[in-house]
């Protein structure tokens, strides 16, 4: 309410660029009063009021959240699908200084690691808190001499809730005084600027190693992480998940932190981590990838014709011909009885082998780890396969029972094509 109100008393921002906001939790069976108090409010300044329903003790229980993780998480998701609606640059809360050195105070009573002490930001993507540094005592006088009663929110009195008990403990104590909260506020802002620039300089340790680009994944030399990020290894793979979700701004959660830090000291038996929106760190030998989940499956009977994945963007041409043709690139001649067999485009799968001409026989994981492979690349593969396992890697390696016997007398030429190639 002290947000709407500086917004068009002090600031003077028209009214038709405000929406007010309401997110119903579906907690608190009084919200009607709340609603019922904002609209009266909205209705006489002539700001456009929408009340938008969320599911925090669902989302609590599917997904294991205390209700605070899950109010919050789908408080914001449901400010930014209306901003998008309706098409608004910015979300702003009233978030105060008050409330950023109680998450600062928060995290530090919790047993997080230091590099997790940082408050409210001020700004994070398209979310603004323009009272971020004023006291909540102030806001309240200022709805004092403006005539304004709030609604109040009777969960704020309930113990259960973490920052509710910090926040009653507080408001007792000789502790929490203007200057310690100021205090709070800022050096958790200080920390948050001070990652922020250590994340600028772990985004320059990607693709160290990696002599070739891919628009999809990345690779970070391990040693350098180490090196010039002891105890927050999950920098370099946070700025690197960031960038390739597009947004440099973006935070993974603490958990997922912590996973990432010990899988790189060595401390866990875990190689690969799920990154938030649809994400993967994989750790290989000295380095690690992080790339776009974009595992297609693929599971149908082929014979000779064309078959389309369009999902890959690529079609499998399987043509029966008389003499052997120069292989192309991404193609191979096969024995044609191949044909008389039942064939599948598949997924290559953990216990998959392939008998390469001059290789012994190997799993095709190791195969693709051995010709170093990227992840990202290997989990786009697929198999040409008969009852017996697989004939063809496509675009990688044929089996050497698959190659044209001396009696052959008929070829089966294999082609991966790339549909926008045509």
């Amino acid at each position: 309410m002290g947000l709407l109100a500086i917004l068009f008393r002090e600031l003077r921002v028209p009214l038709n660029r405000v929406i007010a906001c309401y997110v119903d939790h579906g907690i608190r069976r009084t919200t009607d009063l709340d609603k019922a108090v904002i609209r009266d409010f909205t209705d006489r300044n002539g700001v456009a009021f929408k009340v938008l329903s969320v599911d925090v003790p669902k989302l609590a229980k599917e997904r294991k959240l205390s209700l605070e993780a899950a109010a919050r998480k789908l408080r914001y998701e449901a400010l930014q699908r209306e901003a998008k609606k309706s098409g608004c640059d910015s979300i702003l809360t009233g978030h105060t200084m008050d409330d950023s050195a109680e998450t600062v105070l928060m995290k530090m009573r919790s047993g997080a690691p230091w590099y997790e002490w940082t408050g409210i930001p001020a700004v994070r993507g398209q979310i603004i808190r323009p009272l971020i540094d004023v006291y909540r005592y102030e806001i309240r006088e200022y709805l004092d001499e403006v005539g304004i009663i709030p609604a109040q929110d009777e969960t704020n009195f309930e113990l259960r809730f973490q920052r509710n008990a910090l926040r009653l403990q507080l408001q007792n104590s000789s502790y929490w005084t203007r200057e310690r909260i100021r205090k709070l506020a800022r050096e958790g802002a200080r920390l948050e600027s001070y990652l922020a620039g250590l994340r600028s300089i772990a985004a320059k340790v990607t693709n160290y190693e990696s002599k070739q680009v891919f628009t999809d994944c990345q690779s970070l030399a391990i040693k350098r992480i180490l090196t010039y990020f002891s105890r927050i290894e999950f920098l370099p793979v946070e700025a690197a998940w960031a960038n390739l979700t597009g947004d440099s701004d973006r935070r993974l959660p603490s958990a997922v932190r912590r996973q990432i830090s010990d899988c790189i000291q060595g401390s866990s038996d875990n190689s690969v981590i799920r990154l938030p929106r649809g994400y993967v760190m994989e750790k290989r030998g000295a380095t690690v990838w992080v790339f776009a989940e974009q595992r297609v499956r693929v599971n149908e009977r082929v014979g000779e014709g064309t078959a389309v994945i369009g999902a890959l963007s690529r079609k499998l041409a399987l043509t029966l011909e008389s003499t052997p043709e120069l292989r192309e690139r991404e193609s191979f001649v096969l024995d044609g009885r191949v044909l008389t067999k039942s064939l599948t485009l598949r997924n290559w799968q953990a216990g998959d082998r392939m008998k390469i001409r001059g290789r012994p026989t190997k799993k095709i994981s190791d195969l693709l780890s051995q010709d170093k492979i990227n992840p990202a690349e290997r989990s786009c593969l697929l198999v040409l396969a008969d009852e017996d396992g697989p004939l063809v890697l496509l675009g990688k390696y044929v089996d050497e029972r698959a190659l044209p016997q001396p009696d052959c007398r008929g070829y089966l030429k294999v082609s991966w094509i790339p549909i926008h190639g045509e």
